[in-house]
């Protein structure tokens, strides 16, 4: 059966043969293609740089794949992804989640309509409200103990559905970075009663299913679930998938698709998302079960008397992500990641009090001895904290908006500082990391509680970062609406 989101394109040569993979493909232009009098323009001549494999870069010619109008091979290929990943319509994506997230938004969201999402999404999803000029309402997560977020409570869903009955899109993100899951089973059954569908950010969880896959959004019922493959499994930088359920409309996906993602994507992308897909299908349980025992095997020595003592791991849902906190030692997370990578280890992610590891089924085995050992050994080195680091401050109440937010972005402005700013309302986005939620977004208005806030986190030293100072500062300006372009609106 034809994928049905796409305009058949079978008058050109099969893209792929059966049981091969689309880098023999690619293989065999190389070696076999005609004399490229199309682009690309470096017309597969490695001369500019050898180590660059310019001779598998093609562009839409007869025998390769065409993304957007894709032939009965690459149709069927996509079929089998959705089949095997328990979708109804599957998508290759290789501009990244990014892409994903703006075109299911497209797809799900009518312009100047509804729409409740979590406060902790990533950027993209915001750039998608200010895009259709929605109507945000947020669900802000918890803060856990360690001080990293926590998961989307289905209750604050629930409240939030029966305040408001005329959203019908729900956007979440499951995983969090450091790998929190939210309940998204009874999140999307939630929804569904309420006549609302659900979104899933599943960008740092394209592994999940294949050592836990009852935490996968797909499984769980989301109708639209969009993950990146390159950040968690052996795939290219931005390979990702979008993924749909028979509840939505895959000619008016595709077609939201075909205007976020670019007419020209990389065919080494693509074909670096084929050899994953097509490993993961043979060896994806079995090499996760295996890198865990190996992990596991090695973490064992952090517990008990020889273990870590002012170093603390703290556990998420998912294995894959080691979060090392540093709130029992003498040190903070910038100098734990410093003393790492004096001993040969780059982390993910940096926290004021904290670090992030990422382990993949791509490690080497006999790292993960060395560096628990070279943890042990920094942490041995510590001395003890007189009493934990307090938590970052609790978030104040969200400020009701003043303006909406592509309003507030396009709207005459002054640069303040935090204390003048205060009464103002803001012209761009305010953050920190942790947690990573947007404290402020274009449109807020900055109130005694929000400005007392921030300059809280600025005298903990934690930089307040702002659009136009996105590495931070304790001293930090904002972008606010100018009063005489906001009195007007008002």
């Amino acid at each position: 059966m034809p994928h049905a989101s796409f305009p058949r394109n079978d008058h050109r040569s099969p893209s792929l043969a059966p049981a091969t993979s689309y880098l023999d493909t690619l293989r065999h232009i190389q070696a076999h293609g005609l004399v490229p009098l199309h682009m690309p323009g470096h017309k597969r001549n490695p001369f500019l740089a050898p180590d660059l494999p310019f001779g598998l870069d093609v562009t839409e010619i007869e025998g390769s794949w065409d993304l957007h109008h894709p032939d009965a091979a690459l149709r069927a290929r996509l079929q089998d992804v959705a089949r095997e990943r328990g979708a109804a319509h599957s998508f290759y994506m290789t501009n990244g989640s990014t892409g994903g997230l703006l075109s299911a938004i497209h797809t799900l969201c009518p312009p100047e309509t509804p729409v409740l999402l979590s406060r902790a999404s990533h950027q993209s999803v915001y750039h998608g409200v200010e895009l259709l000029r929605l109507h945000p309402f947020y669900l802000v997560p918890s803060r856990l103990a360690s001080g990293i977020n926590g998961p989307v409570a289905p209750e604050d869903v629930e409240r939030a559905l029966t305040e408001h009955a005329d959203i019908r899109t729900v956007i979440i993100t499951s995983p969090t970075f450091e790998g929190v899951v939210s309940d998204v089973k009874t999140i999307a059954a939630l929804c569904h009663a309420h006549g609302a569908r659900l979104l899933v950010d599943q960008a740092h969880g394209a592994h999940l299913r294949y050592f836990a896959p009852s935490l996968d959004a797909v499984a769980a019922g989301a109708d639209i679930v969009v993950e990146s493959l390159h950040k968690m499994l052996p795939a290219l930088t931005p390979a990702a998938l979008v993924h749909a359920s028979r509840d939505v409309d895959p000619v008016e996906l595709s077609r939201a698709i075909s205007i976020f993602e670019t007419s020209s994507p990389s065919h080494l992308i693509l074909a670096s998302i084929d050899c994953c897909l097509k490993w993961l299908e043979r060896e994806g349980v079995h090499a996760h079960q295996e890198s865990l025992a190996h992990w596991n095997e090695a973490s064992a020595l952090w517990h008990g008397e020889a273990g870590l003592q002012k170093i603390k791991h703290v556990k998420t849902d998912d294995p894959f992500k080691v979060v090392l906190s540093t709130r029992e030692s003498d040190c903070n997370g910038p100098m734990l990641a410093q003393m790492m990578r004096t001993a040969g280890y780059e982390p993910e992610m940096v926290h004021p009090q904290s670090i992030l590891a990422l382990l993949s089924v791509a490690d080497d085995f006999a790292m993960y001895p060395r560096f628990v050992e070279a943890i042990r050994t920094i942490d041995a080195r510590l001395g003890r904290s007189t009493a934990p680091k307090p938590l970052l401050p609790p978030l104040p109440p969200l400020p009701r908006p003043a303006l909406p937010l592509d309003v507030a972005r396009r709207a005459k402005r002054i640069r303040l500082s935090l204390r003048e700013a205060r009464g103002h309302v803001a012209a761009e986005t305010v953050w920190t990391y942790p947690p990573g939620i947007p404290l402020l977004l274009p449109g807020e208005p900055l109130d005694d509680a929000m400005v007392s806030h921030l300059l809280q986190l600025a005298k903990q030293g934690i930089p307040v970062r702002t659009e136009a100072d996105p590495n931070g500062s304790v001293a930090p300006e904002v972008w606010c609406v100018s009063l005489e372009d906001l009195t007007p609106s008002l």
